[in-house]
């Protein structure tokens, strides 16, 4: 049998809620619009890893085994650079052939960096089983909209 060292069991429940404490301490004082802060693209990548990061050390330790991940809301205010118009905005984009439809697309690209930066970090890390987190999860990706131009 196989002994899991601390080195790769991950961390505590102690550790881990430590860890949330002092996130949420730091949040709330150094954040004062917190839409504001997270609409901003590079603020909002930091907080979504943050989020993906605590989800990971979550079920390192098995604290948990289920978690919900939800990046932003329909009426999204996400602005990415290098893209002029907002995330909304652009899913009104009208002729698939549309400047508008190529800049929807990379939103939606944008997201799915943000989703690999959790399934990458899952596949790197051991289970208390020998494989990897991402072996011993099930993930289920969605958008609350099927074809966001016509809602």
């Amino acid at each position: 049998m196989n002994k899991t060292t601390k080195a790769n069991r991950g961390f505590t429940l102690t550790e881990l809620l430590m860890t949330l404490s002092i996130a949420s301490i730091l949040l709330t004082l150094g954040i004062p619009s917190m839409g504001t802060y997270v609409s901003n693209s590079s603020s909002k990548q930091a907080f979504s890893r943050l989020q993906m990061d605590l989800i990971t050390q979550a079920f390192s330790c098995d604290m948990t085994r289920v978690a919900t991940l939800m990046w932003s809301h329909p009426v999204s205010p996400l602005r990415v650079e290098g893209i002029d118009q907002g995330h909304h905005d652009t899913s009104h984009y009208g002729n698939r052939d549309s400047d508008t439809a190529d800049k929807f697309v990379q939103y939606k690209q944008y997201h799915m960096r943000q989703f690999r930066y959790l399934i990458e970090n899952l596949a790197s890390r051991t289970d208390t089983d020998g494989n990897s987190l991402l072996h011993n999860t099930v993930i289920f990706l969605c958008s609350e909209l099927g074809d966001s131009n016509a809602h």
